[in-house]
C-alpha cells in the first residue's frame, strides 16, 4: 500500500486541515528539522516536541527529515563533531515512536544533495563538490540512527532511512552520492512543477530525463529497496494534465509513500488544502485520486 502523505508546516492545525481535506487522516506527515546555518543544535529538541504534538493530534506515521547542521559541515560530520547531537536526536525519536507506537522511525537524511544552494549539498567546506565526502557523512550518521534505534517489533531495523536527491542531475550527479546499500532502506526523489519555470506537459520530461523519476524507480528496484517521493507538488492548475500523468505513474510504480508539499515556503507554494483558486482543479483531482 502506498502511503499518502503531506509536508505541512510545524503547525498542527495543518494536519487537521489536511485530514478535513482528505476526509480521513493522511497516512504520513513529513516534518523538517531546521537546516539553516547554526540552527539545528539549538532547535532539534523543540522540533521533536512539536512532532510529538502531531502524534497527539492523530498522526500515525511521521517522516523525520534530518539535515546537515548547515552548509559546509560534511567534514565535521565525518570527524564526529556532531555525533552527540545526532545520537541525542535518535534517542528522542526512539522515545517518541515507542510511546506513540509508530511501526518505524522514518529518517530522511541530507536530502537534495545535488543542488548547489542546498545546505545538504555534497560540497566540502571550501565549496568544492565532493560526492565521496557526502557518502561518508551520510553513512556516518545513518550508522548512528541504525545503532541507537535498534530493531523494530517485527524484527527488522526500526530506522527506515531514506536517501533522497532531487529529480535530475542539476549541479552533481546523484548517482555519485549513493551510499552503501546497508545504510538506507528507500530511494526517494523530490520534484516540483512551477509555473515560472515549467511548461504544461513537463511531467514526461521529469520522468524520462537523466536521473529522472524512471531512473530513480529502476535504481530502487536494482538495489531491492523501496521507492518514494517524499516531496512533490505543482503550483498551478495549468499542470492538471501533468497531475493526471503523475497519478498514473505513481499508481503503476508501487511507491512506498509520497508527500505533497502543502506549504508556501521553500520557494514553492503548492498548497491544496486551503482553497487556493489557482490550484482548485489540482486540489479536486488530488482528493479524487488519493482520498
Amino acid at each position: 500500500m502506498t502511503l499518502i502523505g503531506f509536508c505541512p508546516t510545524n503547525e498542527v492545525g495543518d494536519f487537521r486541515r489536511a485530514t478535513k481535506f482528505l476526509g480521513r487522516r493522511p497516512d504520513l506527515v513529513n516534518l523538517f528539522f531546521d537546516q539553516r546555518a547554526g540552527m539545528l543544535p539549538g532547535s532539534w529538541s523543540w522540533q521533536v516536541k512539536r512532532n510529538r504534538e502531531f502524534y497527539q493530534a492523530g498522526a500515525t506515521r511521521v517522516l523525520w527529515s534530518v539535515p546537515c547542521p548547515g552548509a559546509g559541515q560534511l567534514e565535521a560530520i565525518v570527524a564526529g563533531r556532531h555525533d552527540a547531537m545526532y545520537e541525542a536526536m535518535a534517542q528522542a525519536i526512539l522515545a517518541a515512536v515507542t510511546e506513540f507506537r509508530d511501526a518505524r522511525a522514518r529518517i530522511r537524511l541530507f536530502w537534495e544533495q545535488n543542488f548547489a544552494w542546498q545546505e545538504n549539498a555534497a560540497r566540502a567546506k571550501d565549496g568544492s563538490w565532493s560526492p565521496s565526502l557526502y557518502v561518508q557523512a551520510f553513512e556516518h550518521v545513518a550508522a548512528i540512527f541504525l545503532r541507537v534505534l535498534g530493531k523494530a517489533r517485527s524484527g527488522g531495523d526500526l530506522a527506515y532511512i531514506i536517501w533522497c536527491p532531487n529529480v535530475g542531475v542539476y549541479d552533481c550527479d546523484p548517482a555519485s552520492t549513493l551510499p552503501g546499500r546497508s545504510f538506507f532502506h528507500c530511494v526517494g526523489q523530490d520534484f516540483y512543477l512551477q509555473a515560472r519555470y515549467d511548461r504544461t506537459g513537463f511531467f514526461g520530461y521529469f520522468r524520462d530525463r537523466a536521473c529522472g523519476l524512471a531512473w530513480g524507480r529502476q535504481l530502487a528496484t536494482s538495489l531491492n529497496r523501496d521507492y518514494a517521493l517524499p516531496e512533490w507538488g505543482m503550483d498551478d492548475d495549468r499542470f492538471l494534465p501533468d497531475f493526471y500523468a503523475a497519478r498514473d505513474w505513481i499508481g503503476a510504480n508501487n511507491l512506498h509513500h509520497h508527500g505533497w508539499w502543502d506549504r508556501t515556503d521553500g520557494g514553492v507554494d503548492s498548497t491544496i488544502t486551503v482553497g487556493a483558486p489557482s490550484r482548485s482543479k489540482i486540489a479536486a483531482a488530488y482528493r479524487e485520486a488519493f482520498a
